[in-house]
């Protein structure tokens, strides 16, 4: 099953990063999204802390190592892949699940886990934190965008295994997905972003309409 889910990923991939990196550029372009506050906010934590991780990478091999093997673990989890082994430290780690498949294996490259653990608590906070909301989500997304961009490696074995052009296409689909409902949800709230994700949807009702 797994093999003719890859396949159709790999099929789909191309298509994805035409509509969805379109409607991701259009939210600057076109809906000048840097003029909302909320928006300032994020990319004022965002691009300078994405240089500076970018710059510091070497000496954060811990974190590094750390946040990559958590995120396969977390991505097994809610596939149903309990861990067997877990190893983080500064000379390198590894996760041992009970099974797996392509996503877990390339989940790292894409998915902004402590982004996306941050949302969990947007809607518990009084919207006089906001702002810092905001800004540390920015602070957090820039990390991973620095961190796959040292990371995402064709010697990587996750790489390697899952196939170079398939891990190039699927990733950056993935990374555009991702990033992509984070900024419309710092623009437009939850709402946003689910609507960012059903553009797919809109683009088919076009094409067989």
């Amino acid at each position: 099953m797994w093999r003719v889910i890859k396949f159709l990923f790999f099929i789909i991939s191309p298509f994805g990063i035409y509509i969805y990196g379109k409607e991701f550029l259009n939210l600057f372009l076109y809906q000048h999204a840097y003029t909302l506050p909320n928006v300032q906010v994020f990319l004022t934590g965002l691009i300078p802390t994405s240089l500076l991780w970018f710059i510091l990478g070497s000496k954060l091999t811990f974190f590094h190592v750390f946040e990559h093997e958590f995120t396969h673990m977390i991505i097994g989890l809610l596939f149903f892949k309990k861990p067997r082994v877990f190893i983080a430290s500064e000379y390198g780690g590894a996760v041992e699940l009970y099974g797996g498949n392509f996503i877990i294996t390339l989940a790292p490259y894409f998915f902004p886990t402590f982004s996306y653990l941050l949302l969990l608590i947007f809607p518990l906070l009084n919207p006089s934190f906001y702002n810092y909301f905001y800004l540390s989500l920015g602070i957090i997304t820039g990390y991973h965008i620095s961190s796959t961009l040292i990371e995402f490696d064709f010697r990587q074995p996750d790489i390697i295994t899952s196939g170079i052009v398939f891990s190039l296409l699927f990733c950056l689909f993935m990374n555009i997905l991702t990033l992509g409902f984070l900024f419309y949800f710092v623009a437009y709230g939850f709402k946003g972003g689910v609507e960012f994700l059903r553009i797919f949807e809109v683009y088919l009702q076009r094409f067989l309409t």
